[in-house]
């Protein structure tokens, strides 16, 4: 029962609040572009170590060591939703009916793989 108790039934005699719910043809939140609402998860995990060396108390030698996608994770891409159907039973295509129907395969990656980068930085 989705109402109060309190307040009996509705004007049509049946004691749901159809206002509760969104509509069937919605999507809810969603957001405007659901492929991107059914992806996969992502997640990336960076890296830094970093160590001063100091010549003065103002001027100083930095040294960085950077690691991107430090665990090589890969997350994958969205699903590919180019509308299409295999060919036909007896191997003739059309406009929905195509070979290499790739709908609903994911086909790509999101993140790149792991990278590192050095650096040597002055301040002074």
């Amino acid at each position: 029962m989705i109402q109060e108790v309190s307040t009996g039934l509705n004007p049509d005699g049946t004691p749901f609040d159809y206002n509760a719910f969104d509509p069937w043809w919605q999507f809810g939140t969603a957001g405007l572009r659901p492929p991107s609402g059914r992806a996969p998860g992502f997640w990336n995990a960076d890296f830094t170590l970093a160590k001063d060396f100091h010549w003065t108390e103002s001027r100083y030698f930095q040294f960085r060591w950077e690691l991107y996608n430090a665990l090589n994770h890969q997350s994958l891409g969205l699903p590919n939703t180019n509308w299409c159907l295999p060919p036909n039973p007896d191997g003739s295509v059309d406009a929905v009916h195509q070979f290499g129907c790739q709908f609903g395969k994911i086909t790509n990656v999101q993140t790149d793989p792991r990278s590192m980068e050095f650096g040597l930085k002055f301040y002074w």
